[in-house]
């Protein structure tokens, strides 16, 4: 009798992130949303999107943005706040 074969197990793709607004070098306002779209992402419990902004006027630092909103075909968003010092556009 021979060995019963393992099954290889099928690796777990690498989650892949977009982001599609706002694109770069828009200017923003101190509260808009982000958003994108992701796969691998969406009920995945070892898997997140964080979203931080650095604002440039005020040369930093990073701010850690809410909990992006993850949809069930990929796309997120998160309305990030800046606030910021001086030069702010909105």
């Amino acid at each position: 009798m021979s060995p019963t074969p393992t099954p290889t197990p099928i690796p777990t793709p690498p989650p892949a992130v977009t982001i599609t607004a706002p694109k770069g070098g828009d200017t923003v306002s101190w509260r808009e949303f982000v958003e994108g779209t992701s796969e691998g992402v969406y009920n995945n419990p070892e898997r997140n999107i964080y979203v931080l902004i650095y604002p440039i006027d005020a040369g930093g630092p990073w701010w850690v943005q809410p909990d992006v909103d993850i949809f069930r075909d990929g796309r997120w968003e998160v309305n990030h706040y800046e606030l910021s010092f001086g030069n702010s556009k909105g």
